[in-house]
């Protein structure tokens, strides 16, 4: 029981990190056919793109906050539905700002969902066990940042419209929905009992720095993401 109760963790880490690569790359795919619906230049809806960045980054910070004090099943159910908000208001809101707050919405789910998933994995395995899942679910980031652009491309030259390019991109939602209802999760008795330690020492100067350098890293990766598309669609 033990033994499914984490497989179907590690399975819902698995999606979150497939679903966070599609996110990532599918909007960099459609950006000119999205600047056309709403009739402004490609760069707009670049740095619209950044809403996604920001409340993404957001959402990890808070999320050890978070977590602290919230069940991960209510924050990763809630995480969901906010990704799926954001998406509808996406497909269906119509007008720029409407768009680009949406933007900011699924950044905020995804971030936090990114957070847990981390979290789960690095509270469930150990050693050298705990570097094959986390490598693990790297390859689920890059297994869909690397289809999505690809199946989003084929189907836009086949006329399909970026909407419903994003309709299908829910579909990841059904059963990552569905695997944060049925899973459960229980931390380790050893890290019940850190919580209970003081935890007032002060972070070294080095640990700030290296939290620094993780954020900007994920930031040029979604940008960049993003804006070699445009490069590739207008430039060459």
């Amino acid at each position: 029981m033990k033994e499914m109760l984490f497989s179907k963790i590690t399975i819902l880490a698995y999606l979150v990190f497939l679903f966070h690569g599609v996110n990532t790359n599918i909007g960099g795919v459609a950006i000119v056919d999205i600047a056309k619906t709403f009739g402004v230049d490609t760069y707009i809806i670049g740095y619209i793109f950044a809403c996604n960045s920001v409340g993404f980054t957001i959402s990890t910070f808070v999320g050890a906050w978070l977590v602290k004090r919230v069940s991960t099943r209510r924050l990763g159910i809630g995480s969901v539905f906010l990704v799926i908000l954001g998406y509808l208001g996406i497909v269906f809101g119509g007008r720029l700002f409407t768009y680009g707050a949406s933007i900011f919405t699924v950044g905020l789910g995804v971030g936090m969902l990114f957070y847990l998933a981390n979290y789960y994995i690095v509270n469930l395995y150990e050693g050298k066990y705990r570097t094959m899942q986390l490598n693990a679910l790297n390859f689920f980031f890059s297994f869909g940042a690397v289809v999505s652009p690809i199946v989003a491309g084929i189907l836009i030259k086949n006329q399909v419209a970026w909407e419903q390019v994003y309709q299908l991109a829910m579909l990841v939602l059904v059963p990552l929905l569905l695997m944060t209802v049925v899973a459960k999760f229980e931390g380790k008795k050893k890290e019940r009992a850190v919580q209970a330690s003081d935890g007032k020492e002060p972070w070294n100067i080095n640990v700030y720095l290296i939290g620094a350098v993780f954020v900007f890293y994920a930031l040029s990766e979604v940008v960049f993401s993003n804006w070699i598309v445009v490069y590739l669609r207008e430039a060459l």
